[in-house]
């Protein structure tokens, strides 16, 4: 049999368009997936805000060309926009990095209180500084997941000069160590369901053959 028969010049082409078919419709279905849900939410949005409009007497129409007007219509109007949002984007900022510290003093007792439950003596000072330095040292090494094993090391070697031993420091990783898993663990579980029912999904679109067969 010569590289001229049929079949063989045939059964690439073939493979290769049935390859570029399942492609396309996995990047189909991935981008309905990732844009649907926005779709339905502005629609939703939409939908409600036309019955707010009418409800109140006005056209939504007129209602909509005059909101649209009176900000990006006109040089004040976008003055006014940017104003506004850089107000309310700074706002946002200053919340968000009160309830960041509020969190890391938080933190910060929660390791006063383990300390003073199994080492009493321990300062607020002491726990402040070795939270801080922990928290350093577990951000310095993001890339190991949750800061498995360097949370407890940083610990056990920041806790010593403060006249805390080794085993109260491995205690405290360990006690901290065990809140993340009681908050997380639903939320890996959860993750898990729909990460399997999505790789279940793709693999169902992968191994269907074109023209819908199989």
């Amino acid at each position: 049999m010569t590289m001229t028969s049929p079949e063989l010049s045939q059964n690439p082409k073939d493979t290769a368009g049935a390859g570029r078919t399942i492609s396309r419709a996995t990047a189909s279905a991935h981008l309905r997936e990732a844009l649907l849900p926005s779709l339905i939410a502005l629609l939703v949005a939409a939908i409600v805000g036309d019955i707010l409009i009418v409800v109140f007497g006005q056209s939504p129409g007129a209602v909509y060309r005059l909101l649209i007007e009176g900000t990006w219509g006109n040089s004040y109007g976008f003055g006014q926009v940017l104003y506004k949002a850089t107000t309310l984007t700074f706002t946002g900022l200053a919340i968000a990095f009160a309830l960041h510290l509020c969190g890391w003093f938080t933190q910060v007792f929660e390791t006063w209180l383990i300390l003073r439950l199994i080492s009493p003596g321990v300062s607020a000072s002491a726990a402040l500084a070795i939270e801080s330095l922990a928290l350093a040292a577990r951000s310095a090494v993001f890339v190991v997941p949750g800061g498995v094993g360097v949370q407890e090391g940083a610990l056990m070697l920041l806790a010593a000069p403060f006249g805390i031993g080794a085993p109260v420091a491995l205690s405290l990783g360990l006690i901290k160590r065990m809140r993340e898993v009681v908050v997380g663990a639903p939320a890996i579980l959860a993750w898990s369901i729909a990460e399997r029912q999505l790789l279940d999904r793709l693999w169902r679109r992968l191994t269907r053959r074109p023209g819908g067969e199989g």
